[in-house]
């Protein structure tokens, strides 16, 4: 379902996201931009579905659960109608907030009420489900009765422009879910369930830390987006305004980390797993420069919409990084996922670097 999400999202939470901000007054636009996102994010669904069928159909592994399969992709449905990438372009995240906790404030009751044994999990799967299509049905309505955008026609031709535009992100966005999963699924195969479960436990808590930046570059995408459509300079100056402001806090949550390692484990696992505060360490310095490639990749390249110099890096080092994977899980467990992780994320910060600057030297050679 996760998979079917970021084919359903086709990039959009960045690409129609930055067409909303640059064009918010143009209210016509806008309605153009809502039903062409919402006819590509339908038909992907329905291929998706299409998919999921033949899957749980024909392959064993999947077809004895069916129904649960199939209750499950109401979360996919409810992800395609949430509008996310409309809050994000007009700039107002309060729906976004209030939409996404009320839904999960019921589901929460009503799995401590409803949800009893190990046989209720189908059940449980639904109410997890309802809580991505109430928010999303909740949306339609706000976007109907509050913003007054209706559906409009949209032609072949808006829908190739559309798709075109968000190839790149769904490019690199797919191929990262692909790389992040990647690591566990082949430290599986490589190395004991113990080390696979110690190294999953330390990198959510990594990954939980990465994810309390998302609202910040969620918010600041359209604004710097709509600061680029403006003036290049202008977009810049933000970009190492806030780039040096969010990157100062990486760090500082970092070095406290990296300091308390020892204890968080123990306190969160168990003294067991706390003899493994390296791990937590190194997977800190690659939080650090996630940050930093986030910024350098979303809020300058994407924003400024120069994504295919993204997309072109992520596809190297993600190559380089899956590669390593295979090489050095191996030999050294857990601390060859760990480094081939850093040495990835490094490699995506070089070759992002290295475009920037060739196209600049390439515009003072014409230049001069």
């Amino acid at each position: 379902m996760s998979y079917f999400v970021v084919i359903t999202n086709y990039g959009f939470d960045l690409t129609a996201t930055r067409d909303i901000s640059i064009n918010r007054s143009n209210k016509e636009y806008i309605q153009k931009v809502v039903s062409t996102v919402y006819t590509i994010k339908i038909l992907l669904a329905f291929i998706c579905f299409l998919l999921l069928l033949v899957l749980i159909t024909f392959v064993p592994k999947f077809n004895h659960e069916f129904n649960a399969y199939l209750i499950t992709f109401i979360l996919v449905i409810g992800n395609v109608l949430f509008p996310v990438w409309f809050f994000q372009g007009i700039e107002n995240m309060k729906y976004i907030t209030f939409l996404n906790i009320t839904a999960k404030l019921i589901v929460t009751l009503s799995i401590f009420i409803l949800v009893n044994d190990r046989n209720d999990y189908v059940l449980a799967l639904f109410i997890n489900s309802f809580s991505y299509l109430l928010p999303g049905i909740m949306a339609i309505f706000i976007l109907y009765y509050k913003y007054k955008i209706k559906w409009t026609s949209v032609n072949k031709n808006d829908i190739l422009k559309m798709i075109n535009e968000g190839w790149n992100i769904f490019v690199s966005t797919f191929l990262g879910n692909i790389v992040a999963s990647s690591g566990t699924f082949i430290l599986g195969l490589t190395s004991s369930n113990s080390a696979v479960g110690i190294y999953s436990s330390i990198e959510k808590i990594v990954r939980a830390v990465i994810g309390l930046f998302t609202p910040i570059t969620q918010a600041l995408f359209p604004y710097i987006s709509a600061k680029f459509a403006q003036s290049y300079n202008l977009g810049l100056t933000i970009v190492k305004k806030a780039g040096k402001v969010i990157m100062l806090t990486a760090v500082l949550i970092g070095i406290l980390i990296i300091l308390l390692s020892q204890f968080i484990l123990k306190i969160l696992y168990g003294a067991n797993v706390a003899e493994y505060s390296l791990v937590m360490q190194i997977l800190v310095v690659w939080l650090i420069i996630s940050v930093l490639n986030n910024i350098i990749g979303y809020q300058y390249l994407i924003a400024s919409e120069q994504e295919k110099k993204y997309t072109n890096s992520f596809l190297l080092a993600g190559s380089i990084t899956i590669f390593l994977y295979l090489v050095l899980s191996v030999p050294f467990s857990m601390y060859g996922i760990i480094f081939a992780m850093l040495i990835g994320e490094l490699s995506l910060t070089f070759f992002m670097i290295l475009s920037i600057r060739r196209d600049k030297l390439l515009i003072s050679k014409r230049g001069s």
